[in-house]
This record gives C-alpha cells, sequence and structure tokens, in this order.
C-alpha cells in the first residue's frame, strides 16, 4: 500500500454532553434542575459563541459535538427555557448586588463584576436565539464546521444489558429518531455511554440504526484485540458489521483533564469550590436565589486556584489568559510530537481522537473555553495537523481501512463495570433487570393490539425503563453525591412500570394517572414501543 506522506494527521476533539433528564413542572424551585442551567450559561452558551467567533475571523476548525436524546429534549423544552430565564436574572440581582457589596474592594468588585457581565451576555444571546437553547446548537450547522451525533436514549451503560438487547435496540432507535426531530438530519456516528461496548454491539447498532457509519471505544477495545490491530489507536477498524471503530487517545486528554497535571489545577486558574454561596450568609443568598437549600454554588467565585482556603488568591484575569496560551502551545506541541512519531510507524496519516465531557470547558474549568478556542487557532496554523471529524477521515480513507475485532471494553472507571453494580446498586440492578422483563414481554403480548390507550400505556412503560437505566442515578449513588434524588427516580420509574403492568394485566385502567406521568415526562416523541419485544 503506498504511503500517503504528504497528508497532515488529523485531530478529531469531541465534545460530548449529556445532563440527565431532571424536570419537576409541579415544584417552581427544583434544586437539581440547576444543572442543566448551570451548563447553559457556563459552557453551552460561551462554546457556541467561541465557535461563532472563530468564523467570524475565517478560522478553520473541526469538531465532533454530542448530544445525548435526554439533553436535546431539554433543550427543546419550554418549561426550563421560561425558567432558565429567571435563573439568569435572578443571577443578575445577585452579581449587582455583589458589585455594591464590594465597592470598596477594587481588585474583588472587577471579577464579581466579570461574572456578572457573564450573565448579562448569555440572557441577550438567549433572548437572540428566541429563548430556545436548541436554537444555539442548530447555528453550529449552518457553516457545517461543526459534526453533531447523538448518544443512547437516556444514556445507559449498555454492557449492563446485554443479555437483554430489546432494551439496546429500542435505545439506539430511540436516540435516532430524537437526534432525526432534533437536527433535521441523521446521526453519522453514535457514542456509547462511557465508551461502553462488546462484541455484538455494532450488530445491534447496524441493524437498527441504518445511517449510523462509525461509533467509539475504549483504547483497551483496540489493544486487547486477539486480532492485531496493525495501525494502533491511530486509524478506525472496519468490524464484522461494517461499521467502523475509532479508538479514544486517552494520553492526550489527560494532559487536560489528569487530577494530578491536569491544566485546570493551575494556581492562577479560577477556584472552582470557593464560591459565595458557601461563603456568604445563606440568608443573603436564598433572597436572590430562592432554590437554594442549602450552602451550595452560585456561580460567583473570586478567588484563584493557589493556596490553601484561607490563603487563596483573588482570581486575575489577565494571569489566567496568559496561562490559556502556555497551555493550549503546549498541548498543540504534544500532539505534533506524537504525530510525528505515530506517522513514521502507519501508512496512513493518523487520526487522534480526543473526547472531553463538554461541561468541563466553562463550568468545572472557568477558562477552558478560552484555552481550547487557542488550541483551534493553533491547529488551524499548524504545518503538521489539522481538525477533522471521524465522517472526514472516512471520506478520504475508508477504501483502507483495515478489517479489526474489538472486544469488551470501556472508559468507566479502568475499563470495568463499577460502580454501576457495586455495593447498593447491585440490588437496584436487579430490580431493573425484572422490571425490562415485564416491560419486553407487555410489549410482545400487545404488539398487535391497535387500542390507543393500551399502546400510550405501553409506549409509557417503555420510556420509563429507559429513564431508569440511566447511568447517572448509579452513578450519583456511589458517589454519594444527590443519593436520595436518585433513589427517587429510581423507585418512581419502577413504580409507574409496575402500576402499568398491574392494570394492562388486570384490563383495567386509570387514564387521570396515565395523563399525570406522560406530562411528568414529556420526552422520546420518537419513541416505538415495537421496538422494545422479543427477536
Amino acid at each position: 500500500m503506498k504511503a500517503k506522506k504528504t497528508k497532515k494527521a488529523m485531530v478529531n476533539l469531541i465534545l460530548q454532553a449529556h445532563l440527565p433528564y431532571i424536570r419537576h413542572e409541579e415544584n417552581e424551585h427544583f434544586f437539581e434542575e440547576d444543572w442543566y442551567y448551570e451548563a447553559l450559561t457556563e459552557s453551552y452558551f460561551p462554546l457556541v459563541r467561541m465557535f461563532h467567533r472563530l468564523e467570524e475571523k475565517n478560522t478553520p476548525y473541526r469538531i465532533t459535538l454530542v448530544i445525548s436524546p435526554s439533553l436535546a429534549e431539554m433543550l427543546k423544552d419550554k418549561t426550563y427555557s421560561e425558567r432558565f430565564e429567571i435563573y439568569l436574572k435572578n443571577h443578575i440581582a445577585l452579581g449587582e448586588s455583589e458589585v455594591k457589596r464590594l465597592e470598596h474592594d477594587e481588585a474583588m468588585r472587577a471579577v464579581a463584576n466579570d461574572i456578572l457581565n457573564k450573565y448579562k451576555t448569555v440572557l441577550s444571546e438567549f433572548e437572540a436565539y428566541g429563548k430556545e437553547p436548541l436554537n444555539a446548537f442548530i447555528s453550529l450547522l449552518k457553516n457545517g464546521n461543526a459534526e453533531i451525533i447523538t448518544s443512547v436514549a437516556a444514556h445507559p451503560f449498555l454492557p449492563l444489558y446485554e443479555s437483554r438487547p430489546a432494551l439496546i435496540k429500542s435505545g439506539l432507535t430511540t436516540a435516532a429518531k430524537v437526534h432525526f426531530i432534533t437536527f433535521k438530519n441523521y446521526s453519522k456516528g453514535i457514542w456509547f455511554p462511557d465508551c461502553g461496548y462488546y462484541p455484538g454491539l455494532d450488530e445491534i447498532l447496524k441493524k437498527n440504526v441504518l445511517e449510523s457509519r462509525y461509533f467509539y471505544v475504549s483504547p483497551t477495545g483496540f489493544a486487547l484485540s486477539d486480532k492485531c490491530i496493525k495501525r494502533g489507536c491511530y486509524a478506525p477498524v472496519r468490524t464484522s458489521s461494517g461499521l467502523y471503530a475509532f479508538a479514544l487517545d486517552m494520553a492526550l486528554r489527560d494532559y487536560v483533564t489528569s487530577s494530578f497535571t491536569g491544566y485546570p489545577g493551575d494556581d492562577d486558574y479560577r477556584e472552582f469550590y470557593r464560591d459565595i454561596g458557601f461563603d456568604l450568609d445563606i440568608k443573603y443568598i436564598r433572597s436572590f436565589l430562592p432554590n437554594m437549600k442549602e450552602s451550595g454554588f452560585t456561580g460567583y467565585k473570586y478567588y484563584a486556584v493557589s493556596g490553601k482556603r484561607d490563603d487563596k488568591k483573588i482570581y486575575n484575569a489577565e494571569r489566567a489568559a496568559q496561562k490559556t496560551s502556555i497551555h493550549a502551545d503546549h498541548f498543540v506541541s504534544c500532539i505534533e510530537k506524537k504525530a510525528k512519531d505515530v506517522s513514521s510507524l502507519i501508512d496512513l496519516p493518523p487520526i487522534f481522537n480526543i473526547a472531553f465531557d463538554t461541561e468541563l470547558f466553562g463550568h468545572w474549568w472557568s477558562e477552558g473555553v478560552e484555552w481550547l478556542e487557542k488550541v483551534l487557532v493553533n491547529l488551524s496554523n499548524s504545518e503538521d495537523l489539522v481538525c477533522a471529524t471521524s465522517s472526514d477521515y472516512l471520506d478520504e480513507f475508508e477504501n483502507d481501512v483495515y478489517d479489526g475485532v474489538v472486544v469488551r471494553s470501556s472508559n468507566a472507571f479502568n475499563t470495568y463495570s463499577y460502580p454501576y453494580i457495586d455495593g447498593e446498586n447491585s440490588c437496584i440492578q436487579r430490580s431493573i433487570f425484572n422490571a425490562i422483563d415485564k416491560v419486553e414481554d407487555l410489549s410482545t403480548r400487545f404488539k398487535g393490539d391497535k387500542n390507543p390507550v393500551k399502546q400510550r400505556y405501553i409506549k409509557q412503560a417503555v420510556k420509563e425503563i429507559l429513564l431508569v437505566t440511566s447511568s447517572d442515578w448509579p452513578q450519583l449513588i456511589h458517589n454519594n453525591t444527590c443519593t436520595e434524588y436518585a433513589t427517587m427516580r429510581i423507585n418512581e420509574h419502577l413504580g409507574n412500570i409496575n402500576k402499568i403492568c398491574d392494570l394492562l394485566s388486570y384490563g383495567k385502567s386509570d387514564t387521570t394517572w396515565l395523563v399525570g406521568v406522560e406530562k411528568r415526562f414529556p420526552l422520546f416523541e420518537g419513541i416505538d414501543y415495537r421496538t422494545f419485544t422479543k427477536d
């Protein structure tokens, strides 16, 4: 095979955006909904703004953006949008109070004012997009620089459910339909949550989502394969299903995400955990943010990472900006060095697939959006690298890709299913398996039933099972974070499934209750319960 040495190495930056579906229309101020509003304010809107800034400067870039089906549904929801506007205005009122409170502290007042302006900017953008956050993401499709792909329904860890293919089939087909309804195009690739993969999963994907072309896996999926992967993790392989598997580059990602050496830990960056919601009187905070149950995050953070809690320096935006330049230069230079080394060993230009949680940029790492912008600018100026998506790579080199075998693997906690089946989660998982079997039996038994009310019951049961298998709940329980809420959601979904099974089994109906749960979870419009049947 003739080497293509004149081609540049490709860098595929993947931003994986997902949040658990949390919607409580019955409660005007619901604390856990703030996770979504924080992500919009600190990550999603700033990222979209940054991408458009690059376009205005004619800076070429390509990005892969994963938007999970549950997040896509939240972005379209009118109730969320109404509450997001209130959220922004409350934080603006808090910021204005802070600027006044700090009138005699010039340095800290400047930081507070910068944060206040951030909220004002997002409110202005929110209004410009017609108060529909989804429009911000759709705007990225106009110039063709972003490739948006989907994940799986409510984001389950798929290897857990290898013995329940009906769940996986339903999760994949629902995701494909939600993506098409949302973005008016087909998702060319798919992101398996935590890159959880087992042999045969791609066959289900190929059979049920005909438009899919590729998926991502952990590098161990290649490294542990019995069949030699000749180009290592730096080129895709074609699986027996005809789909293409791309392996992630974890070493390059660790320059950012390592808890020991990652860039966000630099002393000059903004400290995430030092927030006025912990420093000031909760009564003062709650007068602006009524959903604050107790001390917590407000978004107003005035200190840098440096020092211990009481010795931290006041945040300096100029010093932080200088560090983003240094770290962006370092990151791109590391990719260039690796590209040079790898290119000498394989016969195709390598592709480096580097994935991050979208919320890292702006939310967890305040300067992350600025850093990413500088990385994209550096990549556009590189003589050895070019931004590309998996689709770009296949468009050019599909005929040169080798066949390969990908083995069971994931990015979840050292590639195992832990923590999804440890401790309390192991007991919960047994209940979920039983519920899956019940719903599968119902869907099969009533598959040909033309009664519209029965169809609504079964459709709701499938929706409930997709929601209860979300990977977010066991993660929260394992991390001892919002455990009470996660447990409540699991019990709620299992309870709804049991009620539906009882009603249909005994030939009864409770349409008032059915309307209530349909309104409670108004998502997955394209769901088809007939996919949740025994083959």
